[in-house]
């Protein structure tokens, strides 16, 4: 059985290329069985994030899929896919490794994508789309993930996550503190609540929304006030700074919208990709927009040494992957 893999991510393609090929997940269980009969795959995984789209195959064809023309038929766009990457084999399986660990995030050592790969390793087999060797493949990388986070990223200063990351870029353009200042955080998923947490800790007053289908469902950090979704504008009023990190496929805060407000938030944050935010916001003078590849400016990479011991881990756990492969091949 062999394993390729076909991406693009933040450092080959810019936010704007990205939101092309922004998945949801309604998008992706509809994508995974349509790519996966088109190319005759034996399993196929979609990992679909802020920082990159990819789409991992396992099949016993000796010759890469075309993974990104399927994908451009199935999202219908035309042209060549230059800004995609094929990596094959060894490679494809290290990439996969290296990425669920955080070690290439825009933003070093990001949490978040351990959720994310599980997330999309859940969605591959709820889709029927995965067989034993990407399913394993899957879990190998989340154990070595959480191997290396436990072990080496928590004990690396420099390491940090999106939410951080914003409210340590709020706190630059606060003047170093965010106490008693206003702000609102839209959407209330595991982002959301982890970005009001952050803010709250920092002593901002935070307003979090609530779309009215899910009363009663959703979680909130205390000491948050709660206003409903379709509200949102009327609470802008007089607010410090807003955060937006849905899921959304339409803008949460358009331009049109937030002129009509009196006393409007000058400075805003873009967590979500496709933008949550009307990016036309960022020409109305005296308003501050500050999107995903905005927060990795500035930031240091983990530590060398952390990275040569991660990279160390993630050969170790590839070599017992491989064992099994083969000895799998060898039972067939």
């Amino acid at each position: 059985m062999n394993i390729y893999m076909s991406g693009l991510d933040h450092q080959r393609a810019c936010l704007t290329v990205r939101e092309e090929f922004a998945l949801t997940k309604e998008h992706t269980l509809r994508a995974l069985p349509w790519l996966q009969d088109t190319l005759n795959l034996e399993g196929l995984m979609i990992l679909s994030t802020c920082n990159r789209l990819e789409l991992y195959a396992a099949t016993h064809r000796k010759t890469p899929p075309d993974l990104s023309g399927a994908l451009a038929q199935y999202l219908q766009l035309t042209g060549p896919m230059p800004l995609f990457v094929t990596r094959s084999g060894e490679e494809a399986m290290r990439h996969l490794c290296v990425v669920a660990s955080g070690l290439t995030s825009r933003i070093p050592g990001d949490e978040q994508i351990i959720t994310q790969v599980r997330e999309a390793l859940e969605m591959a087999r709820g889709a029927g789309a995965t067989n034993a060797y990407l399913e394993t493949l899957g879990r190998t990388a989340l154990t070595c993930a959480k191997r290396i986070r436990t072990q080496l990223i928590l004990r690396d200063p420099r390491a940090s996550s999106a939410p951080e990351a914003a409210r340590d870029r709020l706190l630059l353009e606060a003047g170093g503190t965010l106490a008693g200042k206003k702000g609102m955080v839209i959407g209330n998923g595991q982002m959301g609540y982890r970005m009001a947490d952050h803010l709250l800790r920092a002593g901002a007053l935070v307003t979090m929304t609530l779309r009215q289908y899910k009363r009663g469902v959703v979680q909130f950090p205390k000491g948050v006030q709660v206003v409903l979704y379709q509200e949102r504008y009327e609470a802008m009023t007089g607010l410090d700074f807003l955060v937006s990190a849905t899921t959304s496929p339409h803008h949460t805060v358009t331009r049109e919208a937030l002129e009509e407000i009196p006393a409007p938030p000058q400075l805003l944050v873009d967590l979500a990709v496709p933008r949550d935010i009307d990016p036309e916001l960022s020409k109305v003078p005296g308003v501050q927009l500050i999107g995903m590849d905005d927060l990795g400016e500035g930031l240091e990479g983990l530590a060398p040494e952390v990275m040569e011991a991660a990279l160390r881990l993630v050969e170790q756990d590839l070599a017992r992957y491989e064992k099994w492969a083969a000895y799998k091949e060898k039972l067939a």
